[in-house]
This record gives C-alpha cells, sequence and structure tokens, in this order.
C-alpha cells in the first residue's frame, strides 16, 4: 500500500485469496489513500473449480481519477452479463486479468 501511497498510483493485481476456509481467484484495487477493494472472480473455467470457489463479490465500477472502471477476471469476459451490469453501472474502462 505504501508504494501506491508514495506514488500516487493506483495498482491491480490479481491474487490467490483464503477467506476462511475457501479459495478464490480474486484482484484487488489498491488506492494511493490505502483503499483496497477485491473483485472475486465470478465465472470459474474447467480444472480451475477444483481450487477455487465461485465468487461472492458483485461487478462492481471504480473511480480512478477520471476514469470509472470495472474489473473481470480471464472467463467472465465471456458471460454478456457482466458486461451488462458493468454497463449499467456506467463503467468507462475494464480491467480483465488473465487467469
Amino acid at each position: 500500500m505504501s508504494f501506491a501511497e508514495e506514488n500516487y498510483l493506483y495498482i491491480v493485481a490479481g491474487i490467490c485469496e483464503r477467506r476462511d476456509d475457501k479459495f478464490f481467484n480474486s484482484a484487488v484495487l489498491i488506492s494511493p489513500n490505502g483503499n483496497i477493494e477485491i473483485y472475486r472472480k465470478a465465472h470459474l473455467f474447467y480444472e480451475e473449480k477444483m481450487w477455487f470457489s465461485p465468487g461472492d463479490t458483485p461487478f462492481s465500477v471504480y473511480n480512478v481519477k477520471k476514469a470509472r472502471i470495472g474489473i473481470m477476471i480471464c472467463y467472465d469476459w465471456f458471460f454478456p452479463e457482466a458486461i451488462r451490469v458493468l454497463s449499467l453501472k456506467d463503467f468507462r474502462l475494464y480491467v480483465t486479468l488473465p487467469i
């Protein structure tokens, strides 16, 4: 977080997140003010289901400077409802993280 704060950066990164007894294929958005948002991949693909649980976070839009971004992970882009939800929330750019 201090790197984002010191350099006034927004950082989006993919992580393997453990929450209680579940693992999620997740993305974090770290803001310069130290705020951390988490998105958990909704649509798991093939063998991914062996290790991860489906995400339980909504498709959200975040204000990043003058942009409004939505975050999806890999296979999420294949499902039109993901983009539809982000569109209804007035996103302007989406970030898709591979795997």
